[in-house]
């Protein structure tokens, strides 16, 4: 997947707009899966590496931010809903879906409608005070029931269930938002494609990695 529209509202002028949108749309996501696993690979503009290994319940992140070589855990699910004080039912209540088949558009030959994704994430902050633009996201995504995923995972929205595999998706993050859009589909991959990286990762829990200024789907 790659970015195909990038929107600030509040970016000041069109030529400023311009160099921020094409310098995010090198960003790019590979999403691989099968029964069980998924693992999502993301480029961040040549800033970082990113990987993200869903297994067994939880999330293994690798991280290579320019050589500095990052590893964490999250929590499985159960370990999650522990710390929220939540259970899987009022996790699953946080997402508002609302499907509308009379919107469709056609990606790489698959027949997509349109999948309206809000989330409260108020709930997922644990007592942490949040910008009142991101309290909320709103996420217009674009799903096909002809790709049959087990479980589409994303990063900070556990218990997500879609009646679809998204291939476009609109991430609205208050002060931007970003569209991503599939531009490759390949129906078969290699068992190297969920091989967990080897290498000197130096491993971190999640708020350490706060405290380094970033939290790339951090729920504890």
């Amino acid at each position: 997947m790659s970015i195909t529209d990038v929107h600030m509202p509040e970016m000041e002028g069109q030529e400023q707009m311009d160099g921020v949108s094409s310098m995010l749309k090198d960003m790019s996501m590979i999403i691989y899966f099968k029964p069980g696993e998924q693992v999502t690979k993301m480029n961040m503009m040549g800033m970082m590496d990113m990987s993200m290994y869903f297994k067994d319940g939880q999330m293994t992140q690798y991280m290579d931010m320019m050589g500095q070589k990052i590893k964490v855990i999250t929590p499985v699910e159960e370990d999650m809903m522990i710390k929220l004080g939540v259970d899987k039912a009022q996790i699953e209540d946080m997402y508002d879906i609302t499907y509308d088949k009379s919107s469709t558009v056609d990606i790489l030959g698959y027949k997509c409608y349109k999948a309206i994704v809000k989330m409260d994430m108020d709930a997922m902050a644990q007592g942490e005070e949040l910008p009142e633009q991101i309290k909320k996201l709103d996420m217009e995504w674009y799903i096909t029931e002809d790709i049959k995923m087990e479980n589409f995972n994303m990063q900070q929205m556990p218990g997500l269930k879609l009646a679809g595999t998204p291939l476009r998706m609109s991430l609205d993050m208050g002060m931007m938002t970003m569209t991503y859009e599939a531009t490759n589909i390949e129906k078969t991959v290699d068992d190297s494609a969920f091989e967990e990286p080897t290498g000197d990762y130096k491993e971190m829990t999640n708020e350490e990695l706060k405290q380094m200024g970033v939290n790339f789907g951090s729920n504890n």
